[in-house]
């Protein structure tokens, strides 16, 4: 079976280490929370990746994670990850992940893998736009907006300017002032000491995912899209793995948009591209 040990570091890696309690069951003991004083959603689906990949072999790569949110996470509690073979051929493999705490279920995940094979290859040209040397990071727009921002949205910004760099395409609309479309372009990247190994990237790319793609349904409807009148979590997130050559240590330009929100609901998809 494969390793994917994530060493301890004052990174992401440190919030998606999967300690092994079984042969297919596996504990965090270290938490992200959010601002709600929750588990941060991104940890959940990072860790989700990272116990799968533990127990599919070498040659085998994640095409997609699917994670069903069923209650929030709390960081006082192990999180305990049990490990459900569902599918395993000479080609495929699908795990079912079960993510509980004390016995309560928090998620569940599918994951499903494949050794790669000789076919028809196309991909979507990325967006323009400006590169991330060109752009503030959030940490930088925090302070250059700080005036203007309310209390939340300074606490948010700060937030999310740990573990991972964002760098906001167009921090004014995302920030300060609502949009016609519901849409956003910003490069992201994980602040690692150092490289990754390569099937780790998995899990820090769904790790990764889950930070501000959900901002893009508030777009056209907030200026400020922080503020203690609106709770905003996720459901369930889906991500579809395109290439064996992750790097999530390098900028990587998400292309977000929402198609449809109603009934307190909000659905966002988006594209991510290397610098290639």
């Amino acid at each position: 079976m494969s390793s994917t040990d994530f060493t301890a570091t004052p990174g992401i890696e440190q919030f998606l280490q999967v300690l092994a309690t079984g042969e297919r069951s596996f504990v965090c003991n270290t938490f992200q929370p959010n601002l709600n004083r929750a588990i941060f959603g991104g940890q959940t689906l990072g860790l989700a990746q990272a116990a799968a990949d533990r127990t599919v072999a070498e040659g085998f790569w994640p095409h997609m994670l699917q994670m069903n949110f069923v209650a929030a996470g709390r960081i006082d509690t192990p999180i305990e990850m049990d490990v459900e073979f569902i599918q395993e051929s000479r080609r495929f493999a699908s795990r079912l992940v079960r993510l509980s705490q004390a016995g309560r279920l928090i998620a569940t995940a599918s994951v499903s893998y494949h050794r790669g094979e000789k076919g028809f290859d196309h991909a979507a040209d990325a967006p323009v736009a400006p590169p991330p040397e060109d752009l503030r990071c959030l940490r930088t727009l925090g302070a250059d907006f700080h005036d203007e921002l309310n209390e939340l949205s300074r606490r948010v910004v700060a937030y999310h300017g740990a573990g991972a760099e964002i760098r906001p395409v167009d921090p004014e609309s995302l920030l300060l002032r609502t949009t016609e479309t519901p849409h956003l372009r910003y490069w992201i990247r994980n602040q690692c000491p150092t490289p990754p190994a390569p099937r780790e990237q998995y899990a820090l790319l769904a790790y990764l995912s889950d930070s501000w793609f959900g901002m893009t349904v508030l777009l056209p409807h907030r200026p400020h899209k922080f503020n203690d009148d609106m709770f905003l979590s996720s459901l369930n997130h889906t991500v579809w793995y395109h290439t064996h050559d992750l790097h999530t240590d390098d900028w990587l330009l998400v292309d977000a948009e929402s198609p449809a929100a109603c009934h307190g609901r909000g659905l966002t998809l988006g594209r991510v591209y290397d610098r290639n």
